[in-house]
């Protein structure tokens, strides 16, 4: 049986225990993986994490155009896909779209 004089002794040690504890669990963890990284010849930057103890292959594509390049004008890419698929004024983008598309090719200028 502990005496008075001890619970509060205890009772204080539980407090730094737990909150050392609470710290320590709390703390980020540091092992990164180093970052390799080189430019192809036709100009694409590649950047590799490679952990071979992991049996995952995890890729990412990230193109430099679309929203990433309207620079002054937010808002440009998004306005163009919208006139490519919802169309303009008089003119129907599904229709419009398919005679487009279905004519590459046959124009003589990619034979």
């Amino acid at each position: 049986m502990t005496s008075v004089v001890d619970r509060p002794r205890r009772a204080a040690a539980r407090f730094w225990i737990v909150g050392l504890l609470g710290w320590l669990l709390s703390q980020p963890a540091s092992a990164l993986a180093p970052i390799q990284s080189w430019t192809t010849d036709t100009g694409v930057r590649v950047l590799l994490v490679s952990t071979p103890d992991l049996p995952i292959v995890d890729v990412r594509v990230v193109f430099d155009a679309g929203a990433a390049r309207d620079g002054d004008t937010p808002g440009l890419a998004r306005f163009t896909s919208g006139l490519l698929f919802d169309g303009a004024g008089s003119l129907d983008a599904p229709a419009s779209n398919t005679t487009r598309t279905s004519t590459m090719g046959r124009s003589g200028v990619l034979t």
